[in-house]
């Protein structure tokens, strides 16, 4: 069996020949109009299962289809003389806020950027999930900055000077464990978020170092979080206890892998968890009732657990014992299950959800032997984003999925 797998890749000797044949022209033909022009090319598209087994003809190599697009764009764009997106980049950047109500980040934001050559150059805003408003050189009498959509469809600055002042907004999303705020901002090696909130709220952030001072103002705290080199980061927030105590709050990132065969399906859970506030002795899992938990490790270590059935047939409830409090980042706890597989007739793949816990990311892997036939593949709340082949001596292939919300469906 061979899932079927559309061709996807393209022959990548095309961009090879576009960027070899600018970089090697000595005395290139005039264009009739008087224009610089890309050098002509041909795409070849061949099936997935070709490239995988290297049957092509010899010379090619394989590449992205949307890598390839973006190349020849950015060799079209230089032919007719557009400011390159190459000769700028950010140097430092700091963004600074205030919380507003208690789901609103509302401040500004300073880049410094340094530019190759005396010639036009743009720069990418992009990924960047706030909201840009009222951008300005400082180094240039706070000359309004001129942003616009390219051809790459991200938001470009035409950049003028080497300060970038810009006013920014960021809406927060609620969830179990309190009020989050998903930062993305552009790439940049020194990145510095500061932000003054009210004193009864405590913050966390899954990435770079955050610290805590008092605020220029009574009854706030000012949180600076020194994210270096990363630019996505997760920063949630909660209400201290009557006690003065810091809630627990444990970030989640899942990894499902589902091993289909005719014997039956085989689950196994990979949990990344980042715990914060007070460490946590226990795990509450809430599973599909057709799966049935073989084994759980902390680590190495063996971990006790004990389910709890529905007695109506709801949702099962695993608990698992860890052999000690955690507390701290990247601590990893994996599970394994079975289930039945019906053959023949729709059904969904049995799923499972940790309480207690921000949900942040997950995915789910689809190992489909060469002896079983997919018909049909329905997502939601996610999407497919990988096929690949399985080893020859077994066949099929593997399907990863990405979430989007941690009770997705396939």
């Amino acid at each position: 069996m061979r899932f079927p797998i559309k061709a996807c890749w393209l022959v990548g000797v095309l961009a090879f020949t576009v960027l070899g044949g600018i970089a090697s022209a000595q005395s290139p033909e005039p264009n009739p109009d008087g224009e610089s022009s890309v050098p002509p090319f041909h795409r070849t598209y061949v099936p997935a299962d070709e490239i995988a087994n290297g049957r092509w003809s010899k010379g090619y190599l394989p590449v992205n289809a949307e890598e390839f697009r973006q190349l020849l764009e950015t060799v079209h764009a230089r032919a007719i003389g557009v400011p390159s997106a190459q000769a700028a980049r950010i140097e430092e950047a700091q963004y600074q806020a205030q919380l507003v109500g208690d789901d609103l980040l509302v401040g500004t934001a300073t880049l410094r950027l340094s530019r190759r050559g005396e010639s036009d150059a743009t720069l990418a805003l992009d990924p960047c999930s706030l909201a840009l408003a009222k951008a300005q050189w400082q180094d240039r009498d706070l000359q309004p900055a001129v942003i616009g959509a390219a051809q790459d469809g991200l938001h470009h600055v035409l950049v003028e000077g080497s300060r970038l002042h810009l006013d920014w907004s960021l809406r927060a999303t609620r969830t179990a464990a309190g009020v989050g705020f998903r930062i993305e901002v552009p790439r940049c090696p020194i990145t510095r978020v500061v932000f003054d909130a009210p004193t009864d709220l405590e913050f966390a952030c899954d990435a770079g170092i955050i610290s805590k001072a008092d605020g220029e103002k009574a009854d706030t705290t000012r949180w600076t979080i020194e994210l270096g080199g990363n630019h996505r980061a997760t920063l949630l927030a909660v209400v201290e206890d009557a006690a003065g105590q810091r809630r627990p709050l444990t970030l989640l990132r899942q990894a499902i892998t589902y091993d289909l065969s005719a014997r039956g399906l085989n689950l196994g859970a990979q949990l990344k968890l980042d715990v914060h506030g007070q460490p946590i002795e226990q795990i509450t899992i809430e599973l599909d009732p057709r799966l049935r938990v073989v084994s759980a490790r902390y680590g190495e270590r063996q971990v006790p657990f004990a389910v709890t059935d529905d007695v109506q047939n709801g949702p099962s409830r695993v608990t698992l014992q860890l052999p000690e409090p955690i507390v701290g980042t990247g601590r990893v706890v994996q599970f394994s299950a079975i289930a039945p597989l019906p053959v023949g007739t729709r059904w969904r793949l049995p799923g499972l959800r940790p309480e207690g816990m921000a949900w942040q990311e997950g995915t789910a892997t689809l190992l489909i032997p060469g002896d079983l036939v997919l018909e049909q593949l329905d997502t939601d709340g996610g999407r497919e984003s990988r096929i690949t082949a399985l080893p020859a001596q077994t066949g099929g292939d593997s399907i990863e999925i990405q979430y989007f919300r941690p009770d997705a469906t396939v």
